[in-house]
Parts: C-alpha cells; sequence; structure tokens
C-alpha cells in the first residue's frame, strides 16, 4: 500500500492495543470466569474499550502538534498520509481486540437467531377488537424462521374499549396473501400460523413461521379486556435460525469497530484542533443524537437495538452497503479537516 506509511501504521496498532488490552482482559475474562453473556460482554466492551480508544486518538492529535512523535523519523511525510496510516494502524489494532474480546461470549452462550428483514409499516393503536396487518415478503429456506412484532400496552380510558386492566390480550396469525406455497396446498389462503399472547407493558408477540416464502398477511389482533396497544413505526421483524457461532460474533464485532473507527476518526479530527480531553468528551456528545434516534446509516446507530436483541438471542446482520458507503463517507471527511490543521510532519512537505 504506497499511500500507508507502515512507521506510523505500527506504532498507530501498538499504542491502540496497550490502551485497549485491560478492557479487551475483562471483557473476555466476564465471559469465561463469570459466564457474562454477549449483551453484557458487547456492553462492557462497548463503555470501557471505545472511550479508551477515543482517548488514545485525541491524544495522538495532540502528540503530532506537539512534535512528541518527531523521534520516530526524518523521512517526510505528509498531513494525508500521516492521519491515513494513523488511523488505519489503530482501527485494525482495535477491531482485532474487539473480535477476540466477545468471541469467549459467543462461543458459551451463541445467539439462536439472525435477523433477516425489518419490513417498513407506519404502527397504530389496537383498541377493542382493533386488527393492524403487516404485508411480509417470507423468503424461501430450510432453516426455522420466526416474525416478531413489538409492542406495548397502554392506558387509554378515553376511548371505547380502552379498559385498564393490566394485560392486553393480543393474537398474531399468518397467510399467504396470493396462494403462495405452504404445507398444506388446500390452506393456502387460511391461516398457516397463529398463537396468542398475553402483553404487560412493553413486550415482544413472536409467531414461529411454517416453511412458507412468497408475500404474505401478518395480522396482529387485540382480543377481549385489558389496555389498549401501542405499535410503533419499525417494529416487524424476520428472523432465521443461526447456529454459527463465529458468523454472529463477527458481524457484532464489525459493526462495534465500525463504530470504534467512526470515534476514532473524530477523535482524530477534533484533537488536532482542540485539547485531548475537549476532543474525547465533543467526540461522544456528537453521538448522543445519534444513539438517541439518528438515522439508521450512521454508525452506531442501531447499537442499543443491537445490545437488546443480543439479549433475546438475536445476531445482527452485516452493515448495509448503504451503512458502509456513509460510513467512509465520515471518515474522508474527519480525515480531510484533520488534515487541514496539520503541518507536513517535515519540513518541506505539502
Amino acid at each position: 500500500m504506497s499511500g500507508v506509511d507502515l512507521r506510523f501504521a505500527s506504532l498507530a496498532a501498538r499504542r491502540t492495543a496497550a490502551a485497549l488490552a485491560l478492557p479487551a482482559l475483562l471483557t473476555s475474562g466476564a465471559a469465561i470466569l463469570l459466564s457474562a453473556s454477549t449483551e453484557a460482554s458487547s456492553t462492557l466492551w462497548l463503555f470501557s474499550g471505545l472511550p479508551l480508544a477515543t482517548w488514545a486518538a485525541a491524544r495522538t492529535a495532540r502528540a503530532w502538534r506537539t512534535h512528541e512523535l518527531d523521534w520516530i523519523g526524518s523521512r517526510p511525510v505528509s498531513p494525508a498520509r500521516l492521519v491515513a496510516s494513523w488511523w488505519l494502524g489503530a482501527w485494525a489494532a482495535g477491531g482485532a481486540l474487539t473480535l477476540l474480546a466477545l468471541l469467549p461470549a459467543f462461543a458459551s452462550s451463541p445467539p439462536d437467531w439472525v435477523q433477516r428483514a425489518r419490513p417498513e409499516h407506519p404502527g397504530g393503536l389496537l383498541v377493542g377488537t382493533d386488527a393492524l396487518s403487516f404485508t411480509l415478503e417470507v423468503p424461501a429456506s430450510d432453516a426455522p424462521r420466526r416474525v416478531g412484532v413489538r409492542a406495548r400496552t397502554a392506558v387509554v380510558p378515553a376511548l371505547p374499549g380502552g379498559a385498564t386492566g393490566p394485560v392486553a390480550s393480543l393474537r398474531l396469525r399468518l397467510r399467504s396473501s396470493d396462494g403462495a406455497a405452504v404445507a398444506d396446498a388446500e390452506a393456502a389462503d387460511a391461516w398457516v400460523a397463529d398463537t396468542s399472547i398475553g402483553l404487560s407493558g412493553r413486550g415482544w408477540v413472536e409467531l414461529d413461521l411454517p416453511r412458507v416464502a412468497g408475500p404474505h398477511v401478518l395480522e396482529l389482533t387485540r382480543v377481549g379486556e385489558g389496555p389498549a396497544v401501542v405499535v410503533g413505526p419499525d417494529a416487524l421483524r424476520l428472523l432465521e435460525r443461526d447456529d454459527r457461532r463465529l458468523a454472529g460474533a463477527c458481524r457484532t464485532s464489525l459493526r462495534l469497530a465500525m463504530l470504534l473507527g467512526a470515534l476514532q476518526a473524530v477523535a482524530l479530527c477534533l484533537g488536532v484542533w482542540l485539547s485531548p480531553t475537549t476532543a474525547a468528551v465533543g467526540t461522544w456528545t456528537l453521538w448522543l443524537p445519534v444513539w438517541s434516534g439518528g438515522s439508521r446509516e450512521l454508525p452506531g446507530a442501531e447499537v442499543w437495538e443491537m445490545l437488546t436483541n443480543l439479549g433475546r438471542g438475536i445476531a445482527p446482520t452485516a452493515p448495509s452497503p448503504v451503512q458502509a458507503a456513509v460510513w467512509m463517507g465520515l471518515l474522508g471527511a474527519a480525515w480531510a479537516l484533520a488534515r487541514a490543521g496539520l503541518t507536513p510532519w517535515k519540513r518541506g512537505v505539502g
């Protein structure tokens, strides 16, 4: 790679590995000695490893400005090459340690499911015997599958049927919308799967799917007395059984590593202009709107949902091409701003 200076990349990797060694040992040790779950291990790494990596990146920028790293050599290096080389080494080390830290938890208690689809739906309010229908495209697969709808109860006494009981009775069922193949061809237009549960507070209504494929209609119905039920947008999930332990660990590590890389890049950028403490705190502050409901395509926007799903035994999918493109665009913008604040590493280099 002609654009990467291996001196800076290797030094960045060593410094990042040193900063993250203790959090990695704590995370993996919690899984080995205390049988920590994948959710607990991922959460521990998120709040121990990522802040230290951000701080290390911010301190690196100060070292550039104060010439603390002049001892590394006398060969001229342009600002653009310096930023890219250092970030690449730091991110490679951080990503590798992320995977190593999470592997023990995924090896001992791997998620059983992986999220395959998240169809869009506006949601709604169920009062009385209201029903809410979802259109669902079920891909062909031999693996067991499950569909879930996230909902919560709400007391709405002013509405007819808005009783104040603690539990709402719900029924979730599935039928083919155009006669798609089902186990019994004679029942192609009938309900092919059906379940009923009681919901109190927030929760999921889940239905195991038979071996079906094609367009289907999923209907959620409120039955009998009890509180009203609110189904928000983005509440539908299609899950598939996944017994590959390493695959779940790799996808989770990749999503956390992408968030790590974005935080490192922004910390390097801010550290060129600000003190390390201000840069590190500012980097995490910039991500608060992302974590509290920002665009799904931004790095880390789905981290809370990912942690919640891991607690339910659901591994995340790999990042989409759009998410990868947004991530690379964010890196490019951070690198450009960092380069603008740096002088050439050695005099005479533009």
